[in-house]
């Protein structure tokens, strides 16, 4: 039982600066709610008693009390209900926010080793989960015990020998419950896990539906999805089966309740030991507490369902991030290098070594090709230069001092890096090109773009500057995104120049467009070119064999 109070507790404390207010105000809710039930079930004892008894004065004392009451727990509830949302809300946006700055945070071998399917499962199932938690599943776990207690009291009142009976079979059904929390939480978290295979397995097919149809791959892909859906299929029907059976044995209670209490209330009746009204409201006030007792039973196990996708997220928002800020300076490395690796020995996750002892000087303004047979290494230097993994052993530097003295942000101000395939964000091409320095004018988007020989393909464009690249640049030419990708470069105005093959797949024409806004974009730039076409050798002045210096 420590265990699980000590989950509850930890799961509120996420709540940050907003846990006292909703707290306080998650028990006024409850507070709210069962003064209205209360008022609700007392108001037949005082008509009834007052028709045997022909008292009428004291039944109105008593129901413009209860009319009080109740009006005032309703005002309370509503109040209550709109300070609680509030919070909810913002915590709401706060969670999605950290998940969403915490991925952006992430070193590089996060994203390569991870499929993106596994963070659309996060974003999805388990923030829906962590946000139902709080918006929810507290409330319907607490609430019932506010009632519980607060019906209670005025049960108590009445009659204390019924209100013992009624508490003592309550408590067995709340015990017979929290019984089954920890399978619960189990079944919840394994669920959760086959859910994020499934929405990879979906990724796959979605993200790679023109492969598939070129390779016929239908049947491997759809059986792997099958297979992941059959499995999610299996969690959920287990944890189902477990909820069937708590149903079950929770109305089984409701109904052992019903019976005992109704044949121990009729007996003290017959005997003189009650009225007719106090048991009607006893009987009122029963299903009050049975209710309570039945739904905390019920929901504390789904409670645990839901703080095991918070604990996902948790685990997720505690993994290691990039240094982002930039350390105190070392003392000045006084090498005259602008680019310099010695001795580095580098290997992915894989274990292969791909790096081995390499060394390799750039002088300033310098621009080098970097030549070598696939999987070498020659894109994992630009990774290591970007600062995407650390190096194994050895010692990286760029203008005299270590990578390790540079923070993520300040080391990538330094470099613009034009990929094989560049990425295009759904927008305008201004919008795209301003990524490259974000408060550049206009006039300076046009006259990079103009540099990169793609002002004049992009006036041809409906909407010019304007134009909607589509998703991923779907709507512009290979060579066309390429442009822009140089575009990007020309505004970012870095001193380092990366290109990794970035003329590969291209046909005469765009590959001399590209080379000619490349040409222009590496003068008095220190550049490192990755090509295999002779085209992209011409343009460098030094030529690296990764495999003769390895």
């Amino acid at each position: 039982m420590k265990h699980y109070l000590s989950q509850i507790k930890e799961a509120l404390d996420y709540l940050g600066k907003e846990k006292r207010l909703y707290l306080v105000f998650l028990l006024s809710l409850g507070l709210g709610y069962s003064g209205m039930a209360i008022t609700i079930s007392l108001i037949p004892q005082v008509l009834i008693d007052a028709s045997v008894s022909g008292n009428y004065e004291h039944m109105k004392e008593k129901l413009f009390l209860y009319a009080g009451l109740f009006f005032m727990s309703f005002l309370t509830s509503i109040l209550s209900q709109y300070i609680y949302r509030r919070c909810v809300l913002r915590f709401q946006a706060g969670l999605r926010r950290s998940v969403m700055e915490k991925k952006t945070r992430l070193p590089v071998s996060y994203f390569e080793n991870s499929h993106s399917g596994e963070f659309l499962s996060q974003m999805i199932y388990d923030i829906n989960k962590a946000e139902e938690l709080y918006r929810s599943k507290y409330k319907e776990a607490f609430n019932p015990i506010v009632a519980l207690i607060t019906s209670v009291i005025p049960m108590f009142l009445l009659d204390h020998t019924l209100t013992m009976l009624l508490l003592f079979i309550s408590l067995l059904c709340v015990l017979a419950n929290a019984a089954f929390s920890e399978r619960v939480k189990t079944a919840g978290r394994l669920t959760a896990g086959a859910s994020a295979k499934l929405s990879e397995r979906s990724t796959d097919i979605l993200s790679g539906i023109l492969t598939i149809k070129e390779y016929q791959l239908n049947e491997v892909l759809s059986g792997k999805f099958r297979t992941a859906n059959k499995e999610y299929a299996g969690n959920a029907l287990n944890r189902e089966k477990i909820g069937a059976f708590l149903e079950a044995m929770n109305s089984g209670f409701t109904v052992l309740c019903s019976i005992v209490f109704l044949v121990a209330g009729s007996v003290m009746v017959q005997s003189g030991k009650t009225t007719y009204g106090t048991l009607v409201a006893l009987m009122n006030l029963e299903s009050s507490i049975i209710w309570s007792a039945l739904s905390a039973g019920k929901r504390f196990p789904e409670l645990f369902d839901n703080i095991a996708s918070l604990e996902r997220i948790q685990s997720f928002l505690t993994m290691e991030e990039e240094v982002i800020h930039v350390p105190d300076r070392l003392e000045e490395n006084q090498n005259q290098s602008f680019i310099e690796f010695k001795n580095v020995d580098f290997s992915y996750k894989n274990n292969r070594e791909v790096l081995n002892h390499f060394n390799m000087q750039i002088n300033q303004n310098e621009v080098a090709v970097i030549t070598g047979r696939s999987g070498c290494g020659k894109s994992t230097i630009f990774k290591l230069l970007l600062g995407f993994y650390n190096a194994d052993k050895g010692y990286i530097a760029i203008d005299g001092k270590s990578l390790e003295e540079y923070g993520a942000n300040e080391l990538r101000q330094m470099i613009a890096y034009i990929p094989q395939r560049p990425y295009l964000f759904y927008g305008t091409i201004e919008k795209n090109i301003r990524f490259g320095n974000p408060q550049a004018s206009f006039e300076q988007i046009v006259q990079a773009a103009k540099a990169a020989c793609a002002h004049d393909f992009i006036m041809e464009l409906p909407g010019g500057y304007d134009y909607v690249v589509g998703d991923k640049g779907s709507k512009l030419s290979f060579g066309q995104r390429q442009r822009i990708a140089i575009a990007r470069a020309f505004l970012k105005d870095a001193p380092i120049i990366l290109f990794d093959e970035a003329t590969s797949g291209l046909d005469y024409e765009s590959e001399r467009f590209v080379l000619q806004a490349a040409e222009q974009l590496i003068q008095n730039k220190t550049a490192l070119i990755i090509s295999h076409r002779e085209s992209g050798v011409r343009l460098c002045n030094r030529k690296i064999e990764i495999s003769s210096v390895r």
